[in-house]
């Protein structure tokens, strides 16, 4: 099994095999935000993660949006270019 640095891609990120779930967090300013359950490539189960949105790089988030798990408006940011 490589090692975790192995298993980034040439810009440093971990490979997204899955998104599992989602969730809205509260953050400390009292806003909610949604959060993400992330099967990451070549890791078991145990190491699943849940990432912010603002976490995901643009592969992720693709992968999340493909899932129809996007956040409120992140598709209309998508088509702009804001995101």
């Amino acid at each position: 099994m490589k090692t975790r640095l192995e298993q980034r891609d040439q810009r440093g990120f971990y490979k997204v095999e899955d998104v599992l779930d989602r969730r809205t967090a509260r953050n400390t300013n009292g806003t909610t935000s949604w959060e993400y359950l992330i099967k990451w490539q070549d890791y078991p189960p145990e190491n699943n993660t849940w990432e912010p949105w603002r976490n995901l790089n643009t592969y992720g988030k693709k992968f999340v949006m493909d899932k129809g798990m996007a956040p409120p408006g992140a598709s209309q940011a998508k088509r702009r270019g804001d995101a």
